[in-house]
């Protein structure tokens, strides 16, 4: 869709008229150029125009890009779909993933691929990367994000979904250049939540490196972003993995406060949440806590 045509839908919706929405802010005259002939708009005025709409500047996008949207998202929702379905993806899926990506030369399809390798390779506790091919895929990866300074919500999750296959210098590294910049963004929601679960991923993926050290580095970084009432489950998670850190240099008595953590979360009805826990006890501490 052109931005022109969405503007005039959202206006001629919310029973405003060409006056009502350009007073103060521009002309009738250039309001009507852009709803009709498409005249280009400057972020400053469209930013103005949502505003007096009562429209957020996602939901502009969302709207904007409806049909390629559907394009694209299908399929990554097919992908998603049916991981979550079956704790696996079709040849077909991953094959059609790749063929789009080789189609379009569109990133977006490519970065799927490897984040959906990442999860599988975790999930069948495959430690090392043989395939040539995916090797390759994952140089792609780095050398991507490496080109880009300020990271957004794509680069971040990308990078979080795709830590399994990073070396921990480089996850540090990465950390360092790139994402404590984000952190400077915390009014954005989006931001602030795809820094947590970085840093959650993190610490798991460290702690199977038995890089204790590097744990406790991201725990303290994570009870930085703790600053919310509403992020209480975030709160547990720090408080259940700070427990175990401690359990694994010696202090046995801290499993106390991780199971006190299990029960709460069995308590408000977060069964799965708690059994990912326990199964995190396992791993990290043994059978024995």
């Amino acid at each position: 869709m052109e931005i022109g045509f969405v503007i005039k839908r959202l206006r001629k919706e919310r029973g405003l008229s060409q006056e009502e929405l350009a007073k103060k802010i521009t002309t009738r005259t250039t309001l009507a150029s852009i709803e009709n002939r498409n005249q280009t708009v400057s972020f400053h005025l469209l930013i103005k125009l949502l505003d007096r709409l009562n429209i957020r500047l996602e939901e502009f996008l969302f709207l904007l890009n409806e049909e390629n949207y559907t394009i694209k998202m299908t399929l990554y929702r097919n992908v998603h779909s049916e991981f979550y379905s079956t704790g696996t993806t079709s040849n077909e899926l991953q094959a059609e993933l790749l063929q789009s990506y080789t189609d379009t030369k569109d990133f977006f399809y490519l970065s799927v691929y490897i984040q959906m390798q990442g999860i599988l390779y975790r999930k069948e506790g495959i430690t090392y990367v043989e395939d040539s091919k995916l090797k390759s895929y994952i140089e792609t990866i780095k050398e991507y994000l490496n080109k880009i300074t300020n990271w957004n919500h794509m680069e971040l999750a990308l990078f979080t979904n795709c830590l399994f296959f990073f070396d921990s210098e480089y996850i540090l590294l990465s950390y360092n250049r790139v994402i404590k910049k984000m952190t400077a963004m915390k009014k954005l929601r989006l931001y602030q939540d795809d820094v947590l679960v970085f840093l959650l991923n993190g610490i798991n993926v460290f702690f199977e490196r038995d890089e204790d050290r590097l744990v406790e580095y991201l725990l303290s970084q994570l009870n930085e972003q703790l600053s919310l009432d509403t992020q209480l489950y975030e709160r547990s998670l720090y408080q259940f993995y700070k427990a175990v850190l401690e359990a694994r240099q010696g202090k046995k008595e801290a499993m106390l406060d991780a199971h006190q953590i299990i029960n709460y979360l069995e308590f408000v009805g977060l069964y799965r949440k708690a059994e990912n826990l326990k199964r995190d006890i396992k791993k990290y501490v043994g059978n024995n806590p």
